[in-house]
């Protein structure tokens, strides 16, 4: 997941956070093992459509690593076995 658009009349109260679940949920019905997410911290002078790292971390994505300076690589590990492989190595 890359960019969320929201209203600015509707931001702060849950919309992208609802997004995202919804998003999670469509990728595990059709069969992802994990999901791909880049945020940005609150302070990021641009990039913010992404979403922040804060509110992805909330949904359980963990970082992987920096993109670059401002934007972050998260995944989300929606498969019980993968998850127990990774977490093993």
């Amino acid at each position: 997941m890359v960019c969320f658009f929201v209203q600015r009349a509707l931001r702060g109260r849950g919309a992208a956070t609802a997004l995202l679940e919804a998003a999670v949920a469509t990728a595990k019905r059709h069969g992802a093992q994990v999901v791909e997410a880049t945020s940005v911290d609150p302070d990021s002078p641009s990039f913010r459509f992404m979403g922040y790292r804060s509110m992805f971390r909330a949904a359980g994505f963990e970082n992987v690593q920096p993109a670059e300076s401002r934007r972050h690589v998260m995944h989300r590990v929606l498969s019980a076995p993968l998850r127990r492989r990774l977490a093993s190595t």
